[in-house]
């Protein structure tokens, strides 16, 4: 059974793929929490703040428009606590969303994803769904995502 129950019909396309990852995940997370009285025509664009984009001015600025809507996010120091809180999270099957540094001097950024499903090894992470309606689910050992998390600059947050 999957930590997000029926993901699949809250899947967005993220439709600026290089800077669009923080509202697209909060787009969904909204979608699946049933929220209505949403722009979801232009909630990408509206809260897609460029490279300057992170957890905590995205969800203030939705918060602004949307005042019955509350985004939390938390930073850790280690990676091992962040698993920890993550899989109390899912264990609860609590939406959350994770950043994940794409490389390791983090020149390449990071990526910003629910999380969908897990199982005693791996975290499955929504990477994207194309315009024709494709969707990518990409796993991560979760030991790998630890060693990113501790030895890899950025992706130190999640949001829920």
């Amino acid at each position: 059974m999957s930590v997000f129950p029926d993901w699949q019909k809250y899947a967005v396309h993220q439709r600026n793929p290089e800077t669009g990852c923080i509202p697209t995940s909060y787009e969904m997370v909204l979608r699946a929490r049933g929220v209505g009285g949403i722009d979801y025509g232009t909630f990408q664009e509206d809260f897609d703040f460029g490279v300057a984009s992170h957890f905590g001015p995205v969800a203030e600025a939705i918060r602004q428009k949307y005042a019955y809507v509350d985004f939390r996010w938390v930073e850790f120091k280690t990676g091992d606590e962040k698993l920890a809180f993550i899989e109390n999270r899912l264990s609860r099957k609590e939406i959350t969303i994770v950043s994940l540094a794409k490389s390791p001097n983090g020149r390449d950024g990071w990526h910003i994803m629910p999380i969908v499903d897990a199982d005693a090894t791996h975290l499955y992470l929504f990477n994207y769904m194309a315009a024709d309606g494709t969707i990518d689910v990409r796993p991560i050992a979760k030991t790998e995502f630890t060693r990113r998390h501790d030895e890899w600059d950025g992706g130190k947050e999640l949001a829920f």
